[in-house]
């Protein structure tokens, strides 16, 4: 554990104690990676961390412990496995309830703008369902411009995942 600790303690804000944009980016740069990776995404997931852009100390562990890793080079190489993980149906579902609720910035938000939501279904569901997440993203866009669709969208997570579980499966049956 002191490891982990020691390696957190490296990308934390000195003066707030958590790990912010800024160590998550010196993170990112250290492993290599782009701060925009859906990988990133998955180690927050895998953290269970609570605020967009930080992580606690305790956040922090119980990642780290359950990835098994307390060294910048391990943690890249569990990047991987991480993605593997996240591929399981049961897995998958739960990643992506996350990633929109983790999207939720604000202490009472309960809705997200169109906006978020495609890059969200773009980062999350685009290399597995490419041509289903372009059309859905379309079809968003178009209803956003007609005037169709309100600027955000209620966030019920059993609703949206349910709405683009079956967008996704009806255009995938059509092509």
């Amino acid at each position: 554990m002191e490891r982990i600790d020691n390696l957190f303690y490296s990308y934390a804000n000195r003066s707030s104690g958590i790990i912010d944009p800024e160590g998550i980016e010196t993170l990112c740069s250290d492993m290599e990676v782009d701060h925009t990776d859906v990988r990133i995404l998955m180690l927050a997931w895998k953290m269970r961390a609570e605020k967009q852009g930080y992580f606690t100390l305790e956040e922090w562990r119980r990642g780290l412990k359950s990835l098994r890793a307390d060294t910048v080079n391990k943690l890249k190489k569990v990047l991987l496995e991480l993605e593997k993980e996240v591929k399981r149906p049961t897995n998958f579902v739960d990643f992506y309830t996350y990633a929109f609720r983790y999207c939720l910035t604000e202490e009472k938000q309960k809705s997200i703008d169109i906006e978020s939501i495609c890059q969200l279904l773009d980062l999350v569901l685009g290399s597995h369902f490419r041509a289903q997440v372009d059309y859905f993203i379309e079809y968003l866009k178009f209803m956003l411009l007609s005037g169709l669709l309100a600027y955000e969208l209620d966030f019920r997570i059993d609703g949206l995942f349910d709405s683009a579980s079956v967008l996704l499966f009806e255009a995938n049956l059509a092509t």
